[in-house]
């Protein structure tokens, strides 16, 4: 660096060729580029001033060298592959950068360096460079090199850091889509990020005009596509009133139940195609943040800044559910969307207005609307669509609605559950309490042959067949209700043929099948009777927060929101990095970015799952 009685050149190419600092702005602006033709210009970073706030991290541009880009690339480890796309706008590009150059006088340069420090928060690495300049009053002149004080984004960010944002710039530079979306609904402390990417944009084409005289002037053709895309995006968002959604997906992919478009599907078009990326196969191997663009029927965002495009909305969800290979989600504004298998016609229509509840088994989909209308879809093969005509009036008010692989159920205003479907073992009907007529059931969990039911005093019944002990208790099948002998409960879950339940103190027991391990005991072997499952975690006094079971493997989260899995992962479910069944829970892994608030919705599906 030059010494303290020095003018001083710094060189900007971000924020600081629209938006220099007050300092800046007063000082002698120039042009150039920088004369190492290996920098790229990129749209990630691991700097803490991210454009985004604790839900969503935005990113800004950085510069890299290509071998560090390689780097970014090689870093990931399941999804995507090592080699980056063809998609990609950065692979192969050599091609120099075009920034903006101010001549800090040396009386000044102690306070704009310091106001620079606090302005870039961190993260940052300093180096000088040579630079190409551009004469500023005479661009027909050639172009002189100068040295430089250069601003990137650190590649080697330290611990702190990596642990709150993991992949994510790095997934940036590889997912096209994931970065429009990210770029049009992220606010933070620095604006909106839009405006970032969109200001850079229109400087660029602003000296392409200026200099187009001079030679192999940098182009930048990443800025300028993801640029053109957020813009079209955009467009696109205000015209048909669009919200974009961040949640978390993991599993079986091949209809494409996490939303994300997968290239080699055959199945025809779901009505809703959110996110697109071509680095996606059948199984994806952890949490995979997804970016689903869905109609949000809100009020439009005031513009974070005078005369730019406002940022997009998020839609934030009432409801999120998975079935055996669909999936259907609920606005907090009672809009229901579906994406997923509809071979049964199990998909609603995308949008779905006035929906306060949605329930999923194997393929069908039950609805309840705002008037207390219930409402259904997919396959009637076992009756699971043929509610009794007294529960599809509206005047039969019904508090939640329950489904199975092949059964569907509610509960009414007066605390008694109903069950419509298979009865082949006697796990539908109508069920009133057996013991205390004044206390109501509160919760129904349908497996695949059997029924578990919760109450207000937090017993847990259970009928229908016993082969694997999924009544609670050694025996025969059984036609009436059976009491489990758990503790308190709070709340049931059941698999095809194993059962949960997290009891008033946070603790979890199961029951029933465990040949995958899907009670997460440590073994394959069903217990005789509801055991205490050890806790997943090592804070052992720390209660559970929800518990979820799928066909054959259960997901459970902490109170802090941490997911763990255990149980069947042929499909990767699991979200661990292979398909291994897990005896015991084992935390769901995060793939391209980190979840950085706690599991607030979960949906556990026939072999995938989804979480907001």
């Amino acid at each position: 660096m030059s010494n303290i009685d020095e003018d001083l050149y710094i060189f900007g190419y971000g924020s600081l060729t629209w938006r220099p600092s007050e300092d800046l702005a007063k000082t002698e602006v120039s042009q150039g580029i920088l004369n190492d033709p290996s920098f790229v210009r990129v749209w990630g970073q691991y700097s803490t001033d991210h454009r985004g706030d604790e839900t969503t991290f935005g990113c800004v541009c950085n510069l890299l060298r290509t071998e560090e880009l390689t780097t970014y690339f090689e870093a990931q480890t399941s999804y995507p592959p090592p080699a980056p796309p063809k998609a990609v706008p950065y692979q192969g590009a050599s091609s120099g950068v075009l920034g903006s150059l101010y001549l800090l006088p040396a009386a000044t340069k102690a306070k704009t360096l310091a106001d620079l420090d606090v302005r870039e928060k961190g993260g940052y690495e300093r180096e000088i460079v040579s630079v190409l300049k551009i004469d500023p009053t005479d661009a027909t002149k050639p172009l002189t090199p100068v040295s430089a004080l250069l601003y990137r984004g650190s590649t080697t960010p330290d611990d702190v850091t990596r642990s709150r944002v993991g992949n994510f710039w790095a997934r940036i530079l590889y997912d096209i889509d994931y970065a429009v979306h990210t770029f049009s609904a992220s606010v933070g402390p620095s604006g909106w990020n839009g405006d970032y990417i969109l200001n850079l944009d229109t400087w660029l084409e602003s000296m392409d005009k200026k200099y187009a005289h001079i030679p192999n002037l940098p182009s930048d053709s990443a800025t300028r596509l993801l640029s053109e895309r957020l813009r079209l995006f955009l467009l696109r968002a205000k015209e048909e009133n669009i919200g974009v959604l961040f949640a978390y997906g993991v599993g079986n992919n091949e209809h494409e139940q996490l939303g994300i478009k997968n290239p080699d599907a055959a199945s025809a078009s779901p009505p809703s195609r959110p996110f697109e990326s071509d680095n996606m196969d059948q199984i994806i191997r952890g949490l995979w943040e997804l970016a689903l663009p869905l109609p949000a029927y809100l009020p439009p965002v005031e513009p974070v800044m005078p005369y730019s495009p406002s940022a997009v909305p998020r839609v934030q969800l009432r409801s999120l559910q998975c079935g055996g290979s669909h999936t259907v989600l609920v606005t907090t504004g009672n809009q229901c969307y579906s994406f997923g298998s509809n071979a049964a016609s199990q998909l609603p229509p995308s949008p779905t207005p006035h929906i306060r509840a949605a329930a999923l088994g194997h393929a069908h989909t039950l609805l309840l609307t705002t008037s207390n209308t219930l409402l259904v879809f997919g396959s009637d093969s076992h009756g699971q669509c043929s509610p009794p005509s007294s529960l599809s009036d509206e005047s039969t008010s019904k508090l939640a609605i329950f489904a199975g692989p092949h059964t569907s159920g509610c509960i009414t205003t007066d605390g008694i559950a109903h069950v419509w479907g298979c009865s082949k073992y006697n796990q539908s009907g109508t069920f009133k309490h057996p013991s205390h007529p004044s206390t109501t059931f509160t919760q129904v969990a349908l497996g695949m042959r059997h029924t578990i039911l919760l109450d207000s005093d937090g017993a847990v019944y259970a009928i229908g067949d016993n082969r694997n002990l999924q009544l609670g208790s050694a025996g025969p099948s059984s036609s009436s209700l059976r009491l489990v002998p758990v503790p308190p409960t709070s709340s049931i879950s059941s698999g095809w043929s194993h059962c949960i339940a997290v009891t008033k103190s946070g603790s979890m027991f199961g029951w029933g099948r465990n040949d995958h391990g899907q009670l997460g005991l440590g073994h394959v072997t069903s217990p005789s009777s509801p055991t205490l499952v050890p806790a997943p975690y090592p804070k052992t006094d720390e209660p559970l927060k929800v518990a979820e079971c799928g066909p054959e493997y259960t997901v459970v989260t902490s109170s802090t929101g941490q997911p763990y899995g255990c149980g069947w992962n042929e499909h990767g479910t699991l979200g661990v990095g292979d398909t291994a069944d897990r005896p015991n829970f084992t935390e769901i892994k995060v793939d391209g970015s980190v979840l950085r608030q706690g599991v607030e919705l979960m949906g556990v599906g026939g072999a995938h799952i989804m979480i907001v």
